[in-house]
Parts: C-alpha cells; sequence; structure tokens
C-alpha cells in the first residue's frame, strides 16, 4: 500500500468521527464506506462502520459488516453482540438472542449481552430465562473490582431494576427491595427505578421511606398517574388524607383511568364520605366491569350508606367475578355478604335481594351510535358484542356506560347480543 493509501483512510475516518460528534451519523458511515475502499482490510474502520450505520438505524447494512467481523475475527464476542444488537434495537427477539447466546459463549461474563439477553426474553414473556440472564448480569459485576464496577454499573443498574420488576410480581417484595434499592443507587435518576424501589418499599410496610421515592420519582417527571396514585396510597397508610386527596386531584378527570377512581373511592369511604365513594367506584366499574375488587369496596360504601341492597348486589358481583377469572373464592366479600344476609336489617327483604342478585349486569354499553342504532357491549370475558336499538327491551335508557343484562345469539357477522335490557 502507498502513502496515499495510507495517509487516505485516517484522514476519511477522522472526518468521518468529527460527523459523528454531532451525530450525523449516515454521513459519518457513508464517509466511513470511502475509508474503507482505500482500506478494505482495516478493522478499525469496519468497527466504526458498522457502529455508524447501527446509530442511522441502516440494520442491515449494519447486520452484513459485523458478520464480516466475525467471518473476520471469529473469537472477539463484541461481533456476535452487535449482529444482536441491530436485532434486538428492531424488536426481533428471537434472532437477537441467537447472535447474544453465541456471544456468551465467546465470553460468559459479558454484562451488557446479559442484560440484553435477559431484557428480550422479558419481552418474549419468558420469566424464568429473563430471570437467570438477569441474576447472571447480578453476579459477574459483583465479581468486579474497582473501576470494571464503575464503568459496568448502569448495566448493574438497569439488571437489578428488572430482576427486581419480576419478584415484585411474584409477590416477593423483600428480595424485590434489595434490588430495586441498587438499581437506584448505581443508575442514573429514572422515574421507573424509583417508582419501583417506592411500590416495594410499600408492600413491605414502610410507607414513609416509599413516599420519599415516590416523590422523588414526580421530581424526575412530574404529573405521572400511576407514580401520584402510589404516591396518594402511601399517604393513606400514613393516615394523611389531605395530602392523599391533593395528590389524586392532580391527575385530570380526562385521564382518569378505572384504578384511579377506585382509589379515590377506597379515600373517600377512609374519609367517611361513603356517597362521594359510590360515584367514584361505580365510574370505576363502568370502566373496568372485571375488577372484583372494585365491586368489594363498592359494597362496603353502599353498606356504609345504609343500602343494603345494591350492596348485596355489589358483593355477589364480586364473588363471581373472582370465580371467573381467578378460579378463586373471595373470603372477605363472602364474609360480608354472609353477614348483610345475616343482619336484622335483612328481615323482610329476603325477595328484594333475589331480585337484586337475578339483574347482575352481563356487561356494559361500551359505544352507541343513536343516529344508526347500534353499538356494542363490554362483557365481562373481554370480548365486544354487538347489539341493535331494535333488540333492546327499554331503549329510552341506553346510554353509553350503562350496565345491561342480554342474551347471545349467533348472526352471519358474528355474535349478537338480544333481550337487551338496560338496568336502571
Amino acid at each position: 500500500m502507498n502513502s496515499g493509501v495510507r495517509t487516505g483512510a485516517p484522514s476519511l475516518l477522522a472526518q468521518a468521527e468529527r460527523l459523528a460528534d454531532e451525530h450525523d451519523w449516515s454521513n459519518a458511515a457513508d464517509i466511513c464506506r470511502q475509508a474503507l475502499e482505500i482500506a478494505p482490510d482495516d478493522m478499525v474502520v469496519l468497527d466504526k462502520l458498522g457502529w455508524y450505520l447501527s446509530r442511522a438505524k441502516r440494520y442491515d447494512e449494519s447486520i452484513e459488516v459485523h458478520r464480516d467481523l466475525v467471518r473476520r475475527d471469529p473469537d472477539k464476542a463484541k461481533w456476535p453482540y452487535m449482529v444482536g444488537y441491530q436485532y434486538y434495537d428492531q424488536g426481533r427477539w428471537k434472532e437477537a438472542l441467537t447472535w447474544f447466546d453465541r456471544a456468551l459463549e465467546l465470553r460468559d461474563t459479558y454484562l451488557v449481552v446479559l442484560y440484553r439477553k435477559g431484557y428480550a426474553h422479558t419481552k418474549l414473556n419468558e420469566t424464568k430465562l429473563a430471570r437467570q440472564a438477569f441474576q447472571r448480569c447480578v453476579a459477574a459485576w459483583r465479581s468486579l473490582k474497582g473501576e470494571g464496577q464503575e464503568r459496568e454499573a448502569k448495566h448493574y443498574s438497569d439488571a437489578c431494576f428488572q430482576l427486581g420488576k419480576i419478584l415484585l410480581s411474584s409477590r416477593q417484595s423483600r428480595k424485590a427491595e434489595e434490588l430495586l434499592s441498587n438499581a437506584v443507587r448505581y443508575g442514573p435518576p429514572d422515574v421507573h427505578k424509583h417508582y419501583s424501589f417506592g411500590k416495594a418499599l410499600l408492600r413491605n410496610g414502610e410507607p414513609s421511606k416509599a413516599l420519599e421515592q415516590f416523590q422523588i420519582a414526580d421530581q424526575i417527571e412530574p404529573g405521572k398517574d400511576y407514580v401520584l396514585v402510589y404516591m396518594a396510597r402511601a399517604y393513606v397508610d400514613l393516615e394523611h388524607y389531605q395530602q392523599a386527596e391533593v395528590a389524586l386531584e392532580r391527575i385530570p378527570v380526562r385521564r382518569r383511568k378505572a384504578y384511579v377512581w377506585h382509589d379515590i373511592g377506597k379515600l373517600r369511604l377512609r374519609q367517611g364520605q361513603p356517597q362521594q365513594a359510590i360515584e367514584a367506584l361505580v365510574t370505576a366499574t363502568k370502566l373496568d366491569p372485571k375488577n372484583h375488587n372494585q365491586y368489594n369496596l363498592l359494597g362496603q360504601a353502599y353498606e356504609a350508606c345504609d343500602k343494603p341492597i345494591p350492596a348485596h348486589t355489589a358483593y355477589i358481583r364480586a364473588i363471581k367475578l373472582r370465580q371467573r377469572h381467578y378460579d378463586l373464592e373471595f373470603p372477605e366479600a363472602q364474609e360480608r355478604l354472609t353477614a348483610l344476609e345475616q343482619h336484622p336489617s335483612a328481615t323482610g327483604l329476603e325477595l328484594d335481594l333475589g331480585h337484586e342478585t337475578s339483574t347482575l349486569p352481563d356487561g356494559y354499553v361500551k359505544t352507541f351510535k343513536a343516529d344508526r342504532g347500534f353499538g356494542f357491549i363490554s362483557t365481562d370475558n373481554g370480548a365486544d358484542v354487538f347489539f341493535h336499538i331494535s333488540d333492546v327491551v327499554n331503549p329510552d335508557a341506553i346510554d353509553v356506560g350503562t350496565a345491561v343484562t342480554f342474551k347471545v345469539v349467533a348472526s352471519p357477522k358474528g355474535p349478537r347480543a338480544i333481550q337487551v335490557s338496560i338496568i336502571e
């Protein structure tokens, strides 16, 4: 190679690096290709080209370059990892895992690969494999010393976070607390890490410490609905009801999902405002008619308002929903139901109670186009069933969100609800 060739490639590479410093990845890659034409065997140029193509999201070209690097240097774990990363960045998890495993065969303590492998398994709902990969990542980091740990701290933090979430979802909150504490300690500020750490602390009976984490999360990204709800729950556990109310009121009405109305109802009940609790919980059940806990709480609110018939209905619905969706009994709701039926105030109401239980909703009106005379009913199993106004017994009462009973028949276009009756 003559001197012109020797100096040409480094000059182009330096030009590409300046473009990369400005995040002009695509042009940096194009300049790098020119350098590669001059020095086709230069591994540094190939490495830079593959990386710039990756950042420019020119994935197929990056894969081609990194597969070439795998062929040229088969003992280096970085190259199969980088092939896998191109698939990972596209959400092509299975293809990514094939290459991550090849990288780990060459270096089994490759932290970033272990973390991304765990995350890919998480996205594929392969929880056991994800947990194993994150555990390996955590163990690999702990085996490092000094600067090694500092350099890989973010990957350790991320692995602790993902593993902590898995343990939290499987009710292992004590183990989750330790991991999530490390996720917060060793990583940069992150709303999700502080929020999850707070959840673990709250489950472990430490509302004051949990509140601190939720407040930090709210400072990082103010106004997140789920953070405000858990902040309110911590306040409730501390019996600071006014602060809980302030937190929940920060969530705009238009954004309040069923779980927000559920927490508002629970708070109102704690504050001795059962009628306001009923209003919030009825809204929650309309938004999410399959949640058994909401009906159980609604029954308590009706009881507090001395309304035994709707309380009875709510408890029965709570019991049936839990049985239907989880094949589990609901001892708390059953105990309240039994006490309600045995209470002296229930004397003489048996027929009324029996009638009320026979009109438990089969679903709720999800949509209704009045100008066209049809709509859809949301059912407990998550399916939407078509109905026409001609099949509604009391059509004047129809509205979105109203509870209904109905029967389902087959039609040429699929299931159709008939004998639709609005529960007043």
